[in-house]
């Protein structure tokens, strides 16, 4: 999975061919004066299609805005923000969950969340060394006062 997987699959979508052979049939359907009960039907069926890959190609170009996955997340944080895509339910519960944990801040350590909320995992750097460290950005890490004056070890 990389980045221009989103891209690719948006281009096959909607700008090649299955969005634009779905409104041709569409428009073919909608011109006639009188249908039969399986063209009534075929209609119905294809404005469903047509919406649902109207919403998929919407989903694809939000994600597209910020999503830059690295495998180093692993694939469950990685694909969270596709929770919308995946059709297998317990699949979908579980990426749901993980983006909404994402978006509270649960997992800020992972790439994903640093390259979505650059502006709140650099806060939380300035406070947690691992956090800083995991980022490469040590030099955000601010030692408290208290941190600073304990020696190792017992006197």
């Amino acid at each position: 999975m990389t980045r221009k997987t989103v891209g690719t699959r948006y281009r096959d979508t909607t700008e090649k061919s299955k969005l634009r052979e779905i409104t041709e049939q569409l428009n073919v359907l909608r011109i006639k004066t009188s249908q039969s009960k399986q063209e009534e039907k075929d209609l119905e069926r294809l404005l469903d299609f047509e919406q649902e890959l109207k919403d998929f190609r919407d989903e694809l170009l939000r994600v597209a805005k910020f999503w830059k996955p690295n495998l180093n997340d692993g694939v469950q944080i990685t694909a969270a923000p596709l929770w919308k895509l995946f059709q297998h339910k317990p699949w979908q519960k579980t990426l749901k969950d993980t983006w909404e944990k994402l978006e509270q801040g649960d997992y800020d350590w992972a790439y994903l969340a640093y390259s979505t909320w650059p502006d709140r995992v650099r806060e939380k750097c300035k406070h947690d060394k691992s956090l800083a460290i995991a980022h490469g950005l040590e030099y955000l890490y601010e030692e408290s006062p208290a941190q600073a004056k304990r020696g190792r070890g017992r006197k």
